[in-house]
């Protein structure tokens, strides 16, 4: 039963097509300032304390708690 499908080259080449595509949609659907985790890290002052905002480019849309 699985050699038809293993020897069905076509569609094992449309599927491949497929998976990259839905890869390339859910990179590019990623908020390219935090990376989808809605807040951002700024190193601030001379000692270099971490403080975290949300971010300014999605606005944390899923309302993620903050990660401290």
């Amino acid at each position: 039963m699985a050699e038809p499908i293993a020897n069905d080259w076509k569609a094992i080449h449309d599927r491949m097509q497929q998976i990259k595509a839905e890869q390339v949609v859910y990179h590019v659907l990623r908020c390219p300032q935090c990376n989808d985790r809605g807040w951002v890290t700024y190193y601030t002052g001379s000692r270099r304390v971490p403080t975290v905002h949300i971010c300014d480019s999605c606005l944390n849309p899923e309302e993620s708690p903050a990660p401290w």
